[in-house]
């Protein structure tokens, strides 16, 4: 279930986790403000998450492989500053690492995430595709100011809910019976207008009348 920290999206998951370390922090750090510029904050987040590059370089399209995200170093700093703020992004990039772990689509040759000075999203990637002459051409994309949960979307179809699957059965069910009724009714009028004698003449002695045999 989607969670709101701030001005961000998250999913409950990510938010339960960036609690739980918030909360270590507050338990071992003292209440002092550090004044680093947000660079031990990076470098916990490095520790962290092993498998991401990260950096301070918020220009798109500008690291090679698909495991890239840069953190715009006012937000570094509000982190390292306000409990809360570092609990928003805490688990706003556990989700970034969540997408970004997973396997890219072919043709990817770069990608990675940015968290902009005002707290938003973008994500960007480096493809190739063939043309029809068989030369490779390289195209970008930006998808810039979007929530990370849209991102998500695009990248997972949501499955059918029990609620939905009932109804739709429902419905073909209906659709069947109707079908159904329609044909019993129509072999009722066939078979009624067989059962009616046909007419028949009948000579008598005033003349020749029509009757039912």
């Amino acid at each position: 279930m989607p969670v709101k920290i701030g001005n961000s999206y998250v999913s409950e998951v990510a938010y339960n986790y960036a609690k739980s370390k918030v909360d270590a922090a507050k338990e071992t750090e003292t209440q002092e403000k550090k004044s680093t510029g947000g660079m031990s904050v990076l470098s916990d987040l490095k520790e962290q998450y092993k498998n991401l590059n990260f950096s301070t370089n918020t220009a798109p399209f500008s690291a090679k492989g698909t495991n890239n995200l840069a953190i715009s170093p006012k937000i570094l700093k509000q982190m390292e500053e306000d409990p809360e703020k570092r609990m928003e992004y805490e688990a706003l990039i556990y989700d970034c690492n969540d997408v970004l772990s997973r396997p890219t689509r072919d043709g990817i040759k770069a990608q990675g995430m940015i968290i902009e000075d005002d707290g938003s999203l973008s994500m960007w990637s480096i493809g190739v595709s063939t043309d029809n002459g068989g030369n490779n051409k390289t195209h970008t994309l930006l998808d810039k100011n979007k929530p990370l949960l849209e991102q998500l979307k695009k990248k997972k179809k949501k499955s059918k809910t029990a609620v939905q699957i009932y109804q739709e059965q429902r419905e073909k069910n209906a659709g069947k019976i109707k079908i159904a009724a329609k044909s019993k009714n129509k072999a009722d009028e066939t078979k009624s207008a067989k059962s009616v004698p046909p007419y028949k003449k009948e000579k008598t002695p005033g003349g020749t009348i029509d009757a039912k045999g």
